[in-house]
């Protein structure tokens, strides 16, 4: 015989256990609240607990212990004045306003004059005016430069003819002729 074929009753005296008894022997860790519980039953943690309770107490009372309770209660009418221990001001929009005004008014006024920008300001003014001179008619000059040196019509002034600018483009010509006009109008 090759193989030796047992019963499955028979273990050699070992008892075969069921899957329900496996199980029931297995014990699982104890929870959250079991570990904790069993923590609290410790002296040393017991005697922590007491001690930061002590503490916590203590400050308290340091801290808060000595101030008077709060005497009065929403709502009660005091008997006497009461002084606010630290001063406090309303802001009155009306007089700051004012003052703010008064100080504007009284206030000096100081400028500061930038000759750069003068300079500059020359400089462009004579390039725009001997770009003007260097054009024959009014028709070569550029329409948007000639207009800025034009004054402004008065109200229900009727626009100047073509006959009209060009007498006025002459007569600007004619006013810059004299030799170093340019510069000595800058």
């Amino acid at each position: 015989m090759p193989f030796a074929y047992l019963h499955p009753m028979s273990t050699n005296g070992i008892q075969k256990r069921t899957r329900q008894q496996r199980v029931a022997t297995v014990e699982l860790p104890p929870g959250v609240w079991g570990t904790l519980l069993s923590q609290l039953r410790r002296g040393s943690v017991l005697l922590r607990l007491a001690l930061c309770a002590l503490v916590a107490v203590f400050l308290w009372a340091f801290t808060y212990g000595w101030e008077p309770p709060f005497r009065y209660q929403l709502g009660e009418i005091p008997q006497r004045d009461i002084v606010a221990r630290v001063d406090f001001d309303q802001i009155d929009d009306a007089a700051t306003e004012e003052a703010e005004n008064r100080a504007r008014r009284l206030a000096k006024a100081t400028y500061n004059q930038d000759a750069q920008q003068l300079v500059q300001l020359r400089a462009q003014l004579r390039s725009e005016i001997s770009k003007l001179l260097t054009a024959e008619k009014l028709e070569d000059v550029d329409a948007e430069l000639w207009k800025e040196f034009q004054p402004p019509l008065a109200a229900a002034t009727p626009d100047p003819t073509a006959e009209e600018q060009q007498e006025q483009f002459a007569r600007f010509r004619e006013s810059f002729a004299v030799e170093n006009a340019v510069e000595v109008f800058g």
